[in-house]
């Protein structure tokens, strides 16, 4: 029988295959409060039960392969909300990954919405292939406008290409291999 701790990290492997050993570190002490510790031995234990591997800063489940782009998506949500996205789910079509953060309302709609005086705010990640920028374009236009894209960029020429009409932000790997989060080429929002 699985902890639900043990069985939270099968469930991110499963959506997932593929991951640093750092975002399961953050995923887990965001949502758990856990300590570095408490998580190695947690791996150690599903390590001794066959249920997952490590290796070189990794964690998978045993026969899967490393997804770059999930590897990357990853990163950004990580960078972003420091393990406190409260969903991450496999993305669709053009997106590499999904993820919901909760976050407080204010004033009238507190009001309306009850005790749970808090929303969810939906984001889909996509990892922009250099040349492929017109027809992210084109896939995107039939997508709810109230998701919230945010694009990884490997230079800022692709921005300018990308015409969205969806809320969007823009992600880069800064100096320090951090992400850099901007809404134009700009403007800064975020620097982890």
């Amino acid at each position: 029988m699985l902890t639900v701790q043990q069985a939270d990290i099968i469930s991110l492997l499963t959506d997932f295959k593929y991951l640093r050993y750092s975002h399961v570190k953050k995923y887990i002490a965001a949502k758990y409060n856990s300590s570095e510790e408490h998580l190695s031995k947690i791996l150690k234990q599903l390590g001794f039960m066959g249920k997952v591997k490590t290796a070189d800063g990794y964690v998978m489940l045993p026969g899967r392969k490393m997804d770059a782009a999930v590897i990357k998506a990853f990163d950004v949500v990580m960078d972003l909300t420091d393990g406190n996205a409260d969903l991450i789910y496999p993305g669709t079509g053009v997106f590499t990954l999904m993820f919901s953060i909760r976050t407080p309302c204010d004033g009238a709609e507190n009001e309306n919405r009850g005790v749970d005086a808090s929303m969810y705010n939906h984001f889909g990640v996509v990892l922009v292939e250099r040349y492929c920028e017109n027809s992210i374009c084109g896939r995107l236009r039939s997508i709810d406008r109230d998701l919230t894209v945010i694009f990884i960029l490997s230079d800022l020429e692709q921005q300018k290409l990308l015409r969205i009409e969806n809320k969007c932000y823009f992600a880069m790997r800064g100096e320090k291999g951090k992400y850099k989060f901007f809404k134009s080429y700009r403007k800064d929002i975020r620097t982890p």
